[in-house]
């Protein structure tokens, strides 16, 4: 696949790998020296490609980018032995087969995939349990994305982690914010390795206020769930049962002729004596 639009001193192989990998297993990335803005990226089967045509071409980066795909002649990429260095100072080709940040590994992980078109609300998950919006908004500010105009974290689920929503300005602010910050290294207060933070496009169009309560516990910093209680109102008045339809009697009343007596005998034939 063909990348173009790129600006060289703001983008490199792994911010590529993060914005890539929400629409398959990413396995090379390779930026053309003799075409300056351009990169190849060898994902793991051909529907991966065209889901990221489908959702990326075209799409604004930051603020004055734009992101353009394209078919690649090539069937795959080849090993480069020795890439040219970027302008800052990493490597223009880097093999990403091995990655445990890819997210279509296996069936299972890949059905916990939900494909999303870029959007200003982004969905971050696999982050320490105690964590706090300001640390959130420190993540992408130190990295020079535009602070997010809002932050909210989901009730907790259970002590391992946490997770929550992002509003950015624009949509372009939200997919840089994915290709600076997603799979940044977070502190573990409880352990010796660091959460390493996953970002997402979020189908939700608007942040909501509150939450619903969730069925496990949740520490003190996460953000707490608004319920609205409605007034008991008292039950209403039973309604009676239905009237018994109304009987109707017939009664038949006899027609009256007048009597009419019967016609007179025929009379009787005279016989006239001889």
């Amino acid at each position: 696949m063909m990348v173009y639009g790129l600006q060289p001193d703001k983008v490199n192989t792994d911010k590529l790998f993060n914005l890539f990998c929400l629409y398959g297993n990413v396995t090379k990335v390779k930026f053309l020296k003799t075409k300056e803005g351009c990169a190849m990226i060898q994902m793991g089967d051909s529907i991966a490609v065209e889901r990221c045509l489908q959702n990326l071409n075209n799409v604004t980066i930051g603020t004055d980018g734009r992101l353009q795909l394209g078919f690649s002649k090539q069937a795959f990429l080849s090993d480069v032995t020795n890439p040219y260095i970027l302008p800052d100072k990493t490597a223009s080709f880097k093999d990403f087969t091995g990655s445990k940040n890819n997210r279509f590994l296996n069936p299972a992980m890949a059905n916990k995939n939900r494909i999303q078109p870029p959007s200003k609300i982004v969905h971050f998950f696999n982050t320490p349990p105690d964590l706090t919006e300001e640390t959130v908004n420190r993540v992408f500010v130190e990295r020079g994305i535009e602070a997010p105009t809002t932050i909210k974290l989901f009730p907790l689920k259970s002590e391992r982690s946490s997770s929550g929503l992002i509003e950015f300005s624009s949509v372009g602010i939200a997919v840089a914010a994915i290709m600076e910050c997603n799979h940044t290294a977070l502190e573990n207060s409880n352990g010796k390795f660091p959460y390493i933070m996953k970002l997402c496009f979020s189908s939700s169009r608007t942040i909501p206020t509150s939450f619903p309560p969730s069925s496990g516990s949740a520490s003190s910093n996460s953000a707490a769930a608004t319920i609205t209680l409605s007034p008991v109102l008292p039950p209403p008045p039973p309604v009676p049962p239905p009237l018994p339809p109304p009987t109707c009697l017939l009664i038949a009343t006899p027609t009256l002729y007048p009597t009419v007596p019967p016609p007179p005998p025929p009379p009787l034939p005279t016989f006239w004596p001889y």
